[in-house]
C-alpha cells in the first residue's frame, strides 16, 4: 500500500478476518497451490546450498505459515492489518512470525531475502504503477538469485459479462461460491487491469434480487458461504485483475520468470503461480 494513501485497504482486510475461516479457495490457496511455492523454495534452496533460508510472506496467509518446517527456511509474515495477524495468522514458533507492517515501508529498509511469497498480494495494489513498485522492491529486497514467487488472480482472455455469471450463478452450473464471488469481479472490471471497487461486488448481487436460501438449495452452497459476500458491502477497498499478458510482462522487467503454474480446480487456470527469479 502506498505510503500516502488512506487506510481504506485496511479496514476491508479487518472486516475480512472475521469471517476468514468461512472462505475458501481460490480465494484462500489449494494444498496444490501451497506445493506449487514449495518446489521453488526447494530449488532456490538447491541452487543456493548452504544456511537456512530467509523468506518474507506478503500477507498471512495461514496455508503458508508451515513453510518454516516443511522448507526449513526462516519465515516473516507482514500485513497492515492488526486483525488480519490477530485472528488469521496461526501464531508465531521459533522459525516463524509475523509483523503488523505496510508492505512498501517494510520492504524499503529489509534486509536481503532468499525467498518472497505472496497468495494473491499483487492484486490487492493498484494495476499497474503500485504492482510494479511493489516488485521492484521486493526485487531490492532479494540476493542474487532469489526468488519471487506468488499466486496471481487474473482476468481471463475472453471477459464474462455480469449478467452470463449471475445466470451460471443461478444455474447450480459453478461450482463453488467463492469461484462465483471472483468470476463476478473480474465481470464488473471494466478495463483489463483497471480494477473493480470491493463494494460493487457486492451492490452487482444485491441488485440482481437473488433469494439466498432459494440459491443453496439450486446449487449446494451453504448460506455460510454465501453469507460472505456481504462483508463486501460498502467497503472502501478495490482489487485489480490483470491479464496473466499483462502480467507476466510487468514483472519481466526486473525477473527472469522461471515457471508459470496452474493448479487443477475450478478457475484454477485463472490463478496461476509465478516464480520469478532476480
Amino acid at each position: 500500500m502506498a505510503a500516502d494513501e488512506p487506510d481504506h485497504r485496511v479496514r476491508h482486510w479487518n472486516r475480512i478476518a472475521q469471517q476468514w475461516w468461512r472462505i475458501g479457495p481460490p480465494i484462500r490457496p489449494s494444498a496444490a497451490d501451497v506445493e506449487s511455492l514449495c518446489v521453488a523454495i526447494g530449488k532456490m534452496a538447491r541452487r543456493h546450498g548452504g544456511a537456512r533460508k530467509r523468506a518474507l510472506l506478503l500477507g498471512v496467509t495461514p496455508e503458508l505459515a508451515d513453510l518454516h518446517r516443511r522448507e526449513r527456511v526462516d519465515l516473516v509474515a507482514i500485513d497492515r492489518s492488526a486483525e488480519m495477524v490477530r485472528v488469521v495468522w496461526p501464531g508465531d514458533l521459533p522459525g516463524r512470525r509475523a509483523v503488523c507492517a505496510d508492505w512498501f515501508r517494510f520492504l524499503a529498509s529489509a534486509q536481503p531475502y532468499d525467498v518472497i511469497l505472496g497468495d494473491g498480494s499483487f492484486n490487492t495494489v493498484r494495476h499497474p504503477d503500485e504492482m510494479l513498485a511493489l516488485a521492484r522492491l521486493a526485487h531490492a529486497a532479494l540476493v542474487d538469485q532469489g526468488v519471487l514467487a506468488t499466486r496471481l488472480f487474473v482476468e481471463p482472455q475472453r471477459r464474462e459479462t455480469v449478467d452470463a455469471v449471475l445466470c451460471e450463478g443461478r444455474s447450480g452450473a459453478i461450482a463453488g461460491f467463492p469461484v462465483f464471488k471472483f468470476r463476478l469481479a473480474m465481470a464488473l472490471q471494466s478495463e483489463s487491469g483497471g480494477g473493480v471497487r470491493i463494494a460493487d461486488i457486492w451492490r452487482a448481487w444485491h441488485g440482481a434480487g437473488i433469494n439466498e436460501a432459494k440459491l443453496a438449495q439450486a446449487t449446494g452452497w451453504t448460506l455460510e458461504e454465501i453469507d460472505t459476500i456481504h462483508l463486501y458491502r460498502d467497503s472502501p477497498g478495490y482489487i485489480w485483475f490483470p491479464t496473466l499478458h499483462q502480467a507476466v510482462d510487468l514483472f519481466s522487467k526486473l525477473f527472469k520468470v522461471e515457471s508459470v503454474a496452474t493448479a487443477d480446480y475450478e478457475m484454477g487456470e485463472r490463478c496461476p503461480t509465478l516464480v520469478l527469479v532476480k
